[in-house]
């Protein structure tokens, strides 16, 4: 009898510990109801040259959809915990089925990253943080060339070419809000 017990204890917290493990990770979670994932990839081109893809998890960065009226994606924002937008783009020119787009694209430089190539060639965005910088961030506007790479109806890619160099958005397992 004593056995049996401790192997029905055994059997339970094994039970709580693996569905415990199952509801604390968002990307489990997420796949059981609907496939949904929980972050993010960019890449940037720097002279010709395309950096391996990086992920980037939604905790640690938000991104934001812009929509046009038939609820096409038609740019991105990203911006920190705080809600300060760091990088973002807007097509001008959408139209559906379109792959090549003109838009804009806001982006900020410092004096560690100062021009969009600096930025590409690190692989990195520069995230303002106004309560620590030593120096001050810098916002940029400038036209892009916005190429889109659909996954039926939904876009999966974006390519994003301005200022001598391209940024790459994976954004095909994102599940966007309605």
């Amino acid at each position: 009898m004593c056995s049996k017990m401790k192997k029905a204890r055994l059997a339970v917290i094994i039970t709580v510990f693996f569905i415990s493990n199952v509801f604390s990770s968002c990307s489990v979670v997420k796949a059981s109801f609907g496939g949904y994932s929980d972050y993010f990839s960019t890449s940037f081109c720097y002279k010709g040259q395309w950096s391996s893809w990086e992920a980037h998890y939604i905790p640690d960065y938000h991104v934001h959809s812009a929509k046009a009226n038939n609820g096409d994606i038609i740019g991105l924002r990203l911006s920190d915990s705080g809600g300060n937008t760091y990088f973002s783009f807007l097509i001008t020119d959408y139209e559906r089925g379109k792959k090549v787009c003109e838009g804009t694209v806001t982006y900020y430089v410092n004096d560690t990253y100062p021009n969009a190539e600096a930025l590409a060639k690190a692989n990195t965005f520069v995230i303002p943080n106004y309560r620590r910088d030593e120096t001050p961030s810098v916002k940029r506007t400038a036209t892009a060339t916005i190429k889109i790479v659909n996954n039926g109806r939904k876009p999966a890619t974006f390519n994003i070419w301005y200022d001598d160099i391209g940024v790459g958005f994976d954004v095909q397992n994102v599940y966007w809000s309605k």
